[in-house]
């Protein structure tokens, strides 16, 4: 949906408004979702004070986030949705190994499984979309 909105509204601002515009959108829908979270009464959901560790991977997510976009945004400037798409798949693993460098964070069958099925999927199609009439 992101690619496709980077597309519809190609020109009409920079790169730091469109980041800007989908900041403004997402950022109230994350704040009620940790507030909700918190009074659910999960104890896994509740909000505490972060540690400095958190606080700075919290910062390198949003920085390589921002940057991400931004190139993704002036792809989808110079090019079709249908184009970049399968960039979006390569994005997945990249995040899939940092998550798993970085944080520790070990992806299970399920999201190997998963991840592995939507890639197939999307090349399946763009390889289809590739193939002469």
């Amino acid at each position: 949906a992101m690619i496709i909105g980077n597309r519809m509204v190609a020109g009409a601002g920079s790169v730091l408004q469109m980041q800007f515009l989908i900041s403004l959108v997402t950022a109230p829908i994350l704040v009620a979702g940790a507030i909700i979270g918190n009074f659910s009464g999960f104890t896994t959901l509740a909000i505490d004070w972060p540690d400095w560790q958190l606080v700075a991977k919290c910062v390198i997510v949003a920085v390589t986030a921002t940057i991400s976009h931004s190139l993704i945004f002036q792809a989808t400037v110079h090019a079709s949705a249908a184009t970049i798409t399968p960039m979006v798949y390569v994005q997945m693993l990249i995040a899939i190994a940092i998550g798993w460098a970085v944080f520790g964070d070990v992806p299970d069958a399920t999201t190997l499984g998963g991840g592995a099925l939507i890639i197939a999927g999307g090349l399946y199609m763009w390889r289809q979309q590739r193939k002469p009439a």
